[in-house]
């Protein structure tokens, strides 16, 4: 009887909060580092299965390989946050044990993404507590198992911190998935946000005088793909970017590869006007030439963001952000090097995310590199214990990845 009334008002409180995800979300809408350690729960998968490569199917000889995976990504114009799912209450909020880089707490920061082992099925309601909202019941420094699982939270004392960010109905236990959590909290007395950086459903103003957030949650399938050879990069580029994609203004957006230290050097086109929120771009990685031996390339060559005129006169384009391959991997991955972390053996997905044009709360320019423009490279196939490398590369961890350079 007491599991029964433990349910039912759990199905209650997640009605409620749908109500308030009708006002302060969209329905439809750290790190990047493998948080293996989550306790397993009765019919839960460890870290070590989840993570394994799945075979294709028998005579599914045109699939490229696979692996089981959910990546959070902070894409939102909000705190830090962990999720929890409908489907999986008894889980603790995720990440569980990931430590955010540049802190002691858990939680997937600002403009960054965390790795999570594959869940059990479609996770259904996808609900946000932001990181300081329920810092104080789990431990600083981390610890996966300890600290109140999800259903507790939700009817507990944090349930008023609870926020729904919409339904996923996609299976999420097979292949390799992208939760992206997008948009924007309602404006409050310290923070004023605007429509190019919330996007559609926000409106302006505090909640009392009818402003409205929009905070959503969209899933993004990543395919897998093997790397053709030594010194080829298969790069695809992800659109995760709302305030880039608002100052195009009928421009191009166009992202490429090559020297950064040569002004004057001709790049590699990687993709055009790729899809805000949409699949990785070109549907098939595009296969970037390095000297993967040569330690300095890494920080001359990277990729550039740019508004392209549509004239033809390259000085007519406005160059929006360049950053070296060395770069990006300390945003994703900064206890690795970068030798070791372009090795693994498959196509990356080049997550572009952040604002072209930050502000702080005051109006003047925000230098923080998590929310500023920035590019994280994810590797679609994890690494192995075999070590995943193509060309001799020593694999490292992808072990607490944000966008930050400090």
């Amino acid at each position: 009887m007491a599991g029964m009334r433990t349910s039912v008002g759990l199905s209650a409180l997640l009605i409620a909060l749908s109500g308030l995800a009708y006002a302060c979300g969209s329905a439809d809408l750290s790190s990047f580092g493998g948080d293996t350690q989550n306790p397993t729960a009765a019919g839960e998968r460890t870290g070590g299965d989840a993570g394994a490569f799945s075979p294709p199917a028998t005579g599914a000889s045109d699939l490229g390989p696979t692996d089981n995976a959910v990546i959070l990504v902070h894409a939102a114009k909000s705190q830090a946050f962990r999720l929890c799912f409908e489907h999986e209450v008894d889980r603790r909020p995720q990440p569980d044990s990931e430590l955010m880089p540049e802190a002691n707490v858990v939680g997937v920061e600002v403009g960054g993404a965390v790795r999570l082992p594959a869940l059990r099925g479609a996770p259904g309601q996808v609900i946000l507590f932001e990181e300081p909202s329920i810092r104080a019941s789990y431990p600083t420094f981390g610890g996966a198992g300890v600290g109140p699982s999800c259903e507790e939270l939700i009817n507990g004392d944090s349930a008023a911190y609870a926020q729904v960010l919409g339904t996923i109905d996609t299976d999420l236990s097979r292949g390799v998935h992208l939760l992206v959590v997008t948009g924007c909290p309602t404006d409050s007395i310290l923070r004023k946000f605007s429509a190019a950086q919330c996007g559609a459903g926000w409106v302006a103003g505090l909640p009392a005088n009818g402003g409205k957030g929009n905070l959503g949650v969209k899933e993004i399938t990543l395919a897998g793909a093997a790397r053709p050879a030594s010194g080829t990069l298969p790069a695809q580029v992800v659109n995760l970017s709302l305030p880039l994609e608002s100052a195009r203004a009928g421009r191009d957006l166009v992202v490429t590869f090559g020297p950064l230290d040569q002004p004057s050097a001709s790049h590699v086109p990687v993709a055009t006007n790729p899809k805000l929120f949409g699949s990785a771009e070109p549907s098939f990685p595009a296969q970037l030439a390095y000297a993967s031996n040569d330690t300095a390339v890494y920080g001359s060559l990277g990729f550039r963001v740019m508004f392209a005129s549509g004239t033809g006169d390259a000085a007519a384009d406005t160059k929006v952000l360049d950053e070296s391959l060395a770069d990006i991997q300390k945003s994703s991955s900064p206890r690795d090097i970068p030798p070791s972390y372009y090795a693994t053996a498959s196509n990356y997905a080049l997550l572009v995310l952040g604002d072209p044009n930050a502000k702080l709360a005051d109006g003047g320019p925000d230098t923080d590199d998590r929310r500023a423009l920035h590019v994280l490279a994810v590797p679609v196939l994890e690494p192995k214990s075999d070590g995943g490398a193509d060309d001799g590369g020593v694999p490292g961890a992808l072990d607490g990845g944000a966008a930050s350079t400090q």
